[in-house]
């Protein structure tokens, strides 16, 4: 009498094992760290206006990135450029030593310290302790000992 054997058996192992190779491939990926990140926002095209598109709205820059989940990374040394939708140049540039990004969420927080520069340095502020800025609607909380200075030879002619 012949005994058959259960190949079966094999083909449920391999599956097994590559589930687990797949498991631990997502764990890594997101542990990944590389230098030079950079992420880039763009407007949203309006309706009509066919030269209106891929405009930056914002360039994220850090000198390292390093995911901690799937939407969450850490920056180190993190550059913010915030881009007019109309005309060339910058509103401003954020910069700080270090910088959490949430993707999913848009937002950029901090409890270091932010440094803000102003489009020809009209407006240079810095925040000690902490920031979190909103992409969606560029809007800035700079919290605790904040000290802004205003460079008045930028507002001459200008009338209250």
């Amino acid at each position: 009498m012949k005994t058959r054997s259960f190949q079966g058996g094999w083909w449920l192992t391999v599956a097994a094992l590559l589930a687990v190779a797949l498991a631990a491939r997502a764990q890594l990926s997101q542990r990944i760290k590389g230098r030079n990140f950079t992420f880039l926002e763009y407007y949203e095209p309006e309706a009509g206006v066919k030269s209106q598109t891929n405009r930056i709205k914002n360039i994220l820059r850090g000198a390292e990135g390093q995911s901690v989940t799937a939407d969450l990374i850490r920056i180190r040394q993190m550059r913010l450029e915030n881009y007019p939708q109309a005309g060339p140049g910058t509103n401003l540039i954020a910069q700080s030593p270090e910088a959490w990004f949430d993707k999913e969420a848009g937002l950029i927080t901090s409890t270091s310290r932010l440094d803000l520069v102003t489009s020809g340095g009209q407006i240079v502020m810095r925040g000690e302790t902490g920031f979190l800025f909103s992409m969606e609607n560029s809007a800035l909380i700079v919290s605790n000992r904040v000290r802004t200075v205003i460079h008045n030879a930028g507002l001459k002619g200008r009338k209250p």
